[in-house]
């Protein structure tokens, strides 16, 4: 087991090294971010509304319910406010290590662009529903090249 676990070290060197130093700088950033009302505005609907009372809440609100459902169990079970933050970097950091490991691209074109400003910092430190957005383009871009045997 431990060979195998070494092997794919190994393999993926730079893979993981490039994402840890995604992780470090992004994570970092976190605490340098003042939160903004759009994002605590979601926050506070989660932990003060129902579920009925968010659902009709939503015909007010500017983006999708999906991400007031991620945030909800976290909210009502009392975590701090940061949790936004950190949950908009884990949906991103996942988006990362796919495009990381998976995108079709050259490596100097990966890490461009993981390096930009959107995915360094308006997708994992601003903590809007944006974050969902580079995790469903990666998700779709990997699964479409099977398309059309799967």
């Amino acid at each position: 087991m431990k060979s195998n676990i070494k092997k794919w070290v190994e393999e993926n060197k730079s893979h993981i090294t490039i994402f840890l130093i995604y992780e470090v700088i992004s994570f970092c950033l976190i605490f340098f971010h003042e939160a903004w009302r759009d994002e605590a505005q979601s926050w506070l609907l989660v932990r003060d509304l129902n579920f009925v009372e968010l659902i009709s809440q939503m015909k007010y609100e500017g983006h999708f319910l999906l991400w007031y459902l991620i945030l909800m169990p976290f909210a009502k079970l009392g975590f701090p406010y940061i949790t936004t933050n950190i949950i908009s970097w884990i949906i991103t950091s996942i988006s990362v290590w796919l495009i990381v490991k998976y995108a079709p691209f050259k490596k100097y074109k990966k890490y461009l662009f993981i390096f930009s400003w959107p995915m360094l910092y308006l997708f994992p430190i601003v903590s809007r529903c944006y974050c969902l957005i580079p995790l469903a383009i990666t998700l779709i871009a990997i699964f479409y090249r099977d398309r059309k045997t799967k």
